[in-house]
């Protein structure tokens, strides 16, 4: 064997031995980012009764308040507005709920990505909308403290991107884009931040909503507490639109 056979053997020995430690590396990196999203989908999850209190600012000036209860176990969560007497049940995944438009009327069907009444929070506000398959899934940023990645819809979803910057410690998003249809249509953007322990996970204190579809920017004060018992009336398909609401100072919604 003369020495140009030799250097080229060598070559492609080495060129092999490359390929096969990057195939071999590269189901460990999609392996690491699959299981980081479904430790952040979990965290995302509400796994515990709560009830969450919201103030709502309009970029309008104009204020208002409303009241989420969420069960894990019936994977709904009761909505009520106060302005507009709105109320929901609308779930915790992607799924159908009900709601009314006041105290009292015929409830009609609420898709998960639905405006909930005058409170402009969707279903898909209250659970990771993001969480489907990962295998596509890619990080196009990282720092020490946090991981940009994107994740494609299904067709099951009106979103076709998702684009979330993650707190790495956390596993929360601080930063959630939406596109819909195509894959430069931005749609949506939510910024979450005052992050506190509730039942057991990191939820936002402070969420802002930016709808490019309508021009807005609405911000959310969030009360997060755990609770022992729910209302069994506020559950109930048919009882939901008139059953009495625990608003924290006893009062009835005004118009």
């Amino acid at each position: 064997m003369n020495a140009a056979t030799h250097r080229w053997n060598i070559a492609i020995a080495t060129a092999s031995l490359g390929l096969a430690l990057c195939t071999q590396s590269a189901p460990a990196g999609v392996s690491d980012l699959t299981a980081f999203l479904q430790r952040a989908e979990k965290m995302a999850q509400i796994n515990r009764a709560l009830r969450v209190d919201v103030r709502v600012t309009r970029d309008d000036g104009s204020h208002d308040t409303a009241l989420i209860l969420a069960d894990p176990a019936r994977s709904l969560a009761f909505v009520a507005v106060r302005s507009d007497g709105f109320r929901a049940l609308a779930p915790l995944e992607w799924k159908t709920g009900i709601s009314v438009a006041k105290d009292g009327a015929t409830p009609v069907t609420l898709g998960a990505d639905d405006p909930l009444g005058a409170l402009g929070l969707r279903a898909t506000d209250l659970f990771p909308p993001w969480a489907h398959d990962y295998t596509t899934a890619f990080i196009s940023d990282e720092t020490p403290h946090e991981k940009t990645v994107t994740v494609y819809g299904t067709k099951t979803i009106p979103y076709s991107l998702f684009v979330m910057t993650f707190d790495k410690e956390r596993l929360v998003p601080t930063l959630t884009k939406y596109y819909r249809e195509r894959l430069n249509n931005l749609v949506r953007l939510r910024k979450d931040e005052s992050f506190v322990m509730t039942g057991a996970r990191p939820r936002p204190q402070k969420v802002t909503i930016t709808d490019y579809v309508e021009n807005s920017t609405t911000s959310y004060d969030l009360l997060w507490s755990e609770v022992a018992i729910l209302p069994a009336a506020l559950f109930d398909d048919k009882g939901f639109a008139t059953a009495e609401v625990p608003w924290p100072d006893g009062g009835t919604p005004t118009n």
